[in-house]
């Protein structure tokens, strides 16, 4: 990801680790967050967000990523400083912030194709399927080998069962959509 060194006062491509959260509800996808750093990659150990941009043309994603860190790289040091500036200001103005203040934004967006978001909505109908499926498993005992819950969290479980009332989840990934370095 191409990054800011204010220390040498250039843009470098440094590896980050990212994951890319898929927010479902009621049998469909309806948000995303995409995040980066290094392990893990939340925002307490200097991680951040990354914007999401869906890649319209023939091009791979490698392409496109490659395409895009080659232009921020060759950016006007001074105009990425202002736009740095301008997020932090941005950042605490909306008070988009953590304990190390303002929460980082990636330069470049997570890129993924309309094929992929399509991919994505079928896993989150799936993972919303497979989810009440396994709640009606749990009323019904069978899950008892596999489930190990105290009594008392068990009780609270079952003050309010879900049912496949509106919720929020958020599934974990660390997906790459073409995107990772090749190992050589």
């Amino acid at each position: 990801m191409p990054e800011i060194d204010s220390e040498r006062k250039r843009v470098e491509l440094i590896r980050r680790q990212t994951d890319f959260r898929c927010l479902i509800g009621p049998g469909r996808v309806f948000g995303f967050l995409c995040r980066f750093g290094n392990v893990p990659t939340n925002v307490g150990s200097g991680g951040g967000v990354q914007p999401l941009a869906i890649l319209k043309s023939a091009m791979t994603v490698r392409e496109a990523v490659e395409r895009i860190n080659d232009s921020i790289a060759r950016m006007d040091y001074g105009d990425l400083l202002s736009i740095e500036d301008e997020r932090t200001r941005m950042a605490m103005e909306e008070k988009f912030t953590y304990l190390l203040g303002p929460i980082r934004i990636a330069l470049r967006p997570r890129i993924i194709t309309a094929q992929q978001l399509a991919a994505l909505e079928a896993y989150s109908r799936a993972v919303w399927e497979d989810c009440i499926r396994l709640e009606k498993m749990w009323h019904a005992g069978e899950l008892e080998d596999y489930i190990d819950i105290e009594e008392e969290e068990l009780e609270i479980a079952r003050l309010q069962p879900w049912r496949g009332g509106p919720a929020i989840f958020a599934a974990d990934g660390l997906f790459g959509f073409g995107a990772d370095i090749e190992e050589s």
